[in-house]
Order: structure tokens, then sequence, then C-alpha cells
């Protein structure tokens, strides 16, 4: 913990690291199982996004990236692989492009550079709705819905305090295109989804797959990090 950043940390004498990012509404914790099924392979960093600590700061993907950057600089962390989950996936992809070395290797889980299905119309719709999303009695009504549908590794109490930052960043985030940056990527990256994953469905966004240029893979039976052995088949890939 400091000031403003903090995370958990694990296997400090081994030489490489592993730096985690979590989804939008997790926090460190969420690599835990992952940690222990690596069996020291890594030195793990998991970061908290600054929505686990703030109530009203909305944020998008390159400052989020930014903040990655910031901590890693402050901590000395020079990560060899760069993991996001889910929107923590294209703040590592962002993070990537940000510090621009090419000895990393970047892993996107149960996450694409385009969160938004790959559905233009609808896009340019939730577009021209997105300042009206944005607005703090707009996001407070949704949370409502969110907090009673929604199991993450953060506590009701705070995701009802920090409402704002959580949702209001995950709504910028549907907005953030990360195509080309993803494609121009001096570094070794791959993408892993599960074919039963009801948020980030490879069937569903087919088209944006196919113009990825990296390793993608698909695997069977992992949901969107909810099923019982998801962790198993994610720490075989890393």
């Amino acid at each position: 913990m400091d000031g403003e950043f903090s995370y958990l940390e694990w296997n400090k004498n081994v030489n490489r690291t592993l730096l985690c990012i979590h989804g939008y509404a997790d926090n460190a914790n969420k690599f835990e199982k992952l940690v222990k099924l690596l069996d020291s392979k890594y030195r793990v960093i998991s970061l908290n996004l600054p929505m686990v600590s703030s109530t009203n700061d909305i944020l998008t993907i390159q400052k989020l990236g930014a903040f990655v950057k910031k901590l890693c600089v402050l901590h000395n962390i020079k990560p060899d692989v760069v993991l996001g989950f889910s929107l923590g996936g294209v703040v590592a992809l962002e993070y990537c492009h940000q510090t621009q070395e090419t000895k990393k290797q970047l892993i996107m889980l149960n996450s694409l550079p385009k969160l938004f299905p790959p559905w233009p119309i609808l896009f340019k719709i939730y577009k021209l709705i997105k300042p009206l999303l944005l607005h703090k009695t707009a996001l407070f009504l949704i949370s409502r819905i969110w907090i009673s549908k929604t199991s993450s590794e953060l506590p009701t109490k705070l995701k009802k305090k920090n409402y704002k930052s959580i949702l209001g960043t995950a709504i910028n985030a549907l907005t953030y295109d990360g195509l080309d940056t993803l494609n121009k990527l001096p570094l070794h990256k791959k993408i892993i989804l599960f074919d039963d994953d009801a948020l980030i469905n490879p069937k569903r966004y087919k088209k944006l797959i196919n113009n990825i240029g990296c390793e993608i893979l698909i695997i069977k039976n992992g949901g969107h990090a909810v099923k019982q052995d998801y962790w198993v088949k994610v720490s075989k890939l890393i």
C-alpha cells in the first residue's frame, strides 16, 4: 500500500514477474487461485485499479493504463508478463502500448481490444446516449440493478459506495478501440477466450476476432471466470 496505489505480492524472490490487472468490479484478490496453481513460477503482483478506492472518478482506459505505468515506475516493477482479465485486458493492452517495451508478453484473458460487440448501429446509438448514462442519477439507478445481479470480488458495501467510479469507468471502456494498437504492438501477445463466456463470447465477436493479428485461444467451459476449473485451465496457458 502506498497512497493512491495498492497491490498484493506473492513469491517476492522469484525472478520472472507476472503483473495481473483485474476487471471493472473486482480487486487484487481476483488472482489468488491462479497464484496457488502457478506454484512459484512467477513473482506475482496483482494491483488494485483506482475504482476500488474512488467514489467519484470516472476514468478512461488511457488513464488506467497511465495509472499502471506510474505504479510500476514508482515501485520498480518490471513485468515479464502482463495479464489482464476482462476490462483489465484492455488496461493491460494500453499499459503495454504506453511503455512500448518489446520484452514483455501481453495476455488478454476473457477480453478483446474492443469490448462493445461488433454491432455498428447499436454502437452509434450507444455513443449518442453515453453522456446520459454517465450522469450521476443514471449511474445510481443502473447501480441498484447491477448490485443485485452481479457477483464479483468486491463487497456489496463497496460497490454501493463506489458505484459512480466503477460503472462510469465501465461505460467509458465500452467505447475504447484498441484493435490497431494491439495489431501494431511489437511484443508477444495472446488472447484467451472461453466458448461459454456470456459477456465476451467468441461467436458474438467473430468478425472482430478475424481482424486480430495475434495468437487467440478459445477454450471450452470456463465462462467469465465462473466455472470451478477455470483457473486450472488458465494456469496451464501462462
